[in-house]
């Protein structure tokens, strides 16, 4: 067991040091995160470099600030799936043997609806007002799609009402037609959030409250097609509850399995879900057990592997968006690809650092200035949907 004695510098209004705090890591991990955050959940000051024990420092760091380089690396893979089946299919090449790409995309947006909901709970574990919850998910979903519907305006031919459904990504509600290929999931997100404050409350205090919502959800989802056609996201609870499991367990269970292999066990699940892919039992069950596994593994501390993840998690919003507005531009070759991706990746740098993070900002200073004692926002995750 590796234990190293790390100095711990208290928060305003305390302005004092703690001891000596003792980290010992895997048969505790869990009640190291919630003394750390109980400790000093405001302080962001460095702690002090050990060279000989760098990597053991950079763990701690990280368990401080609540960061999660395994939900990084899930939303990195997520969105390169959905890149992957467009850019593949638009390429002109829709199968690999008995696998069709665009379940490879649609197996990215599964990942997407656990890694958010998971994110989210823990985002409600910081600030639980519904008001201001609501209101920094409005500026961090709507001001890059609103742009990204635009874009599509020139090119594609729809309704003025439809129009307006896609700006307010209420298409599923009025049964209006996308402006583009990936804005499809984004109103089923949008509701999910007026259902996730309310799960908070109930979800956290017993593991079989999420295990219970899980089983319900299912049940609801195959009776919405036939009642409430309107309320597709009811179809879609039992993938997104699976998140809220996700973070019971991130919140109590002890990791014990390397992080080396937290992206062989998601690509292990994207491939037997690939092999009998469907939105009922096989998503399901995909969700379910990605939601029980990840927390499992302890977060990786590789820089390079970390670094990578946590980059495309940054911009995964900006690349998810650009690259289907992009498709409508423009007829894609193989000739042109290596264009088409630079223009992705330029194109979400910018949308991120134009649009993104400064309205991002705006929305937590709105909320911030409505608290007492404004808890600044972690970067839980730079991506989060």
């Amino acid at each position: 067991m590796n234990i190293l004695a790390v100095f711990i510098s208290l928060p305003h209004p305390a302005r004092v040091r703690c001891g000596r705090v003792q980290i010992s890591f895997t048969p505790h991990l869990p009640k190291i995160q919630r003394d750390l955050r109980t400790n000093a959940p405001h302080d962001r000051s460095p702690l002090p470099l050990f060279p000989s024990n760098w990597h053991v420092i950079k763990y701690a760091a990280m368990l401080k600030a609540e960061a999660y380089p395994n939900l990084d690396l899930l939303r990195a893979l997520a969105v390169l799936f959905v890149l992957f089946d467009h850019t593949a299919t638009a390429l002109g090449f829709h199968t690999v043997g008995y696998v069709r790409f665009e379940w490879l995309g649609r197996t990215g947006v599964l990942f997407f609806f656990v890694h958010t909901c998971c994110v989210l709970m823990m985002s409600l574990e910081r600030d639980s007002n519904i008001t201001r919850f609501c209101l920094r998910r409005a500026f961090r979903i709507y001001p890059l799609s609103i742009a990204a519907v635009i874009c599509a305006i020139p090119i594609v031919s729809l309704h003025p009402w439809e129009w307006i459904s896609n700006l307010g990504l209420i298409q599923n509600l009025t049964f209006a037609r996308d402006s583009f290929g990936s804005i499809w999931s984004l109103p089923l997100e949008v509701q999910m959030y007026f259902f996730l404050p309310f799960i908070f409350w109930f979800a956290r205090k017993s593991i079989w409250i999420p295990l219970g919502l899980f089983a319900a959800s299912t049940a609801i989802a195959r009776w919405q097609p036939h009642h409430v056609a309107r309320a597709s996201v009811l179809a879609f609870a039992p993938c997104f509850i699976p998140g809220v499991l996700a973070y019971w367990m991130f919140r109590n269970a002890t990791p014990r399995l390397s992080a080396w292999f937290v992206a062989p066990a998601i690509l292990t699940i994207t491939f037997v879900f690939l092999l009998r892919p469907n939105w009922t039992f096989s998503a399901w069950s995909a969700c379910l057990v990605l939601a029980l596994l990840i927390p499992l593994f302890e977060q990786g501390t590789n820089v390079i592997v970390n670094r990578c993840g946590e980059t495309i998690a940054k911009y995964s919003y900006g690349i998810y968006l650009t690259h289907s507005v992009l498709l409508l531009w423009m007829t894609l070759t193989w000739k042109v690809l290596p264009l088409y991706l630079f223009a992705v990746a330029l194109l979400s740098w910018g949308c991120y650092h134009a649009i993104e993070g400064p309205l991002i900002r705006v929305g937590k200073q709105m909320t911030a200035s409505k608290q007492k004692r404004p808890l600044p926002e972690p970067e839980l995750s730079p991506g989060e949907a």
